[in-house]
């Protein structure tokens, strides 16, 4: 736990999208199946660029760079895909059915391509 910081402390949850002030004295519990749905920040920004996405999807680059992927829409996320700057795949997902999906990825400019269910695609440049 922390006992003392300098700066504001937030507890991310990327399922709801809401940052939780923590501040001393806090206790957060949370269930052992929650990886990947809980990141902690010192800003309420978790991206260089902040969140963006269409109104039903949401794409963020975390601090630490792992890339959140989400819809509260029940299967509107259809794949995502990952490239390097150069052009290479650094990862790609299906994912039918999910709400929320994340990765790690290296450092370095990378662009995030979400295709949704109804064939949109929302392509998002970052670096870090």
């Amino acid at each position: 736990g922390f006992s003392y910081t300098t700066s504001d402390m937030y507890l991310y949850d990327a399922q709801t999208s809401q940052f939780i002030p923590l501040e001393n004295g806090t206790t957060v519990t949370m269930k052992a199946n929650a990886l990947g749905r809980y990141y902690l920040t010192s800003h309420k920004s978790v991206s260089i660029d902040g969140e963006q996405g269409d109104a039903d999807v949401h794409i963020y680059r975390m601090v630490n760079g792992t890339v959140v992927v989400q819809s509260p829409v029940p299967g509107l996320l259809s794949s995502v895909d990952i490239y390097s700057l150069a052009g290479g795949i650094i990862a790609s997902a299906r994912l039918d059915g999910l709400l929320s999906w994340t990765w790690s990825v290296p450092s370095g400019i990378i662009v995030v391509k979400v295709t949704t269910s109804d064939g949109r695609v929302i392509t998002r440049k970052y670096a870090r």
